[in-house]
């Protein structure tokens, strides 16, 4: 197989460079790069508020997964490895591999995510497209708000569904857009794509997408089992970054990553985009 394209989006380089100017890490939460999840939209002031919030997410979705001892587990896009890590303290006798196409965040893993229990830990570069594993590997497969960098959803699916063992479950977050977006794509406010494009891309599919999850997942051979709307829930997360600035989008002498973030708070809270948290089962053969 041939060593995949690293292309990670710029965000990510603000990331890198925050957690090198750290000396020492607070624990997993320091290592999550998704959205945070609140129960009431008061209260989300701090950068303590949103790790809470990232581990809220986190937690949720392993409880949404089943975990159980044993199983073998595969985090794609694992990013600097806080769900692993939380994968780890969750359960024994694990077999769990993060998989990531950018070699800077699979080194911050490396570093900052030894087990604590009877499970073993592996670390894969490879592309989520071209997943470099067997058929029928793994219970469990794990996309934490990544699918949309992907070069394809519809084909990471049916990647998923195929390393998957029958009745094994994938759990996918995503930023999806709304049906009106790409009719609105014109009217947007000046500045907005190019902010998106500088911070998150690569995002092939972000204006319009392959079709429905309900058509992708039937193609690949999985069913929806719970499908979540966390719109609202994640947007609290935006006001936690950006808290004391106020961004400009349009401005290029800000930093791309505040733009890229008011950019997606802009869209998320006119319902433009919406979160999804999707759990999928495969069909058994």
């Amino acid at each position: 197989m041939t060593t995949p394209k690293n292309n990670p989006p710029k965000y990510v380089d603000g990331h890198l460079a925050e957690l090198s100017e750290r000396v020492h890490l607070s624990g997993q939460t320091d290592l999550f790069m998704h959205l945070g999840h609140w129960h009431s939209l008061d209260g989300a002031v701090s950068l303590a508020d949103l790790r809470q919030a990232q581990k809220r997410t986190n937690d949720h979705l392993i409880q949404l997964a089943d975990i159980e001892d044993g199983q073998v587990i595969l985090d794609v896009g694992c990013g600097f490895g806080g769900t692993i890590a939380a994968l780890d303290v969750y359960a024994s006798q694990l077999q769990l591999v993060g998989l990531n196409i950018d070699p800077r965040q699979l080194d911050v893993a490396r570093s900052n995510v030894v087990s604590r229990r009877r499970n073993s830990i592996e670390w894969v570069h490879a592309d989520a497209c071209e997943l470099p594993f067997p058929d029928n590997v793994f219970e469990r497969v794990f996309a934490i708000e990544c699918i949309f960098h992907f070069a394809s959803r519809k084909r990471f699916l049916a990647e998923a569904a195929r390393v998957l063992l029958p009745m094994g479950k994938l759990i996918v977050t995503d930023l999806v857009a709304s049906d009106t977006l790409s009719q609105l794509r014109r009217e947007l406010p000046t500045g907005l794509e190019k902010a998106l494009e500088h911070a998150l891309s690569p995002c092939p599919h972000f204006w319009t997408g392959e079709g429905s999850y309900s058509e992708m997942a039937a193609a690949a051979g999985l069913s929806i089992v719970t499908k979540q709307d966390a719109t609202l829930a994640t947007l609290p997360t935006y006001a936690c970054i950006l808290r004391g600035k106020t961004v400009d989008f349009a401005s290029e002498n800000e930093p791309i990553n505040d733009r890229g973030v008011a950019a997606l708070a802009w869209l998320q809270m006119r319902g433009l985009i919406r979160v999804e948290y999707n759990l999928f089962q495969k069909i058994k053969a």
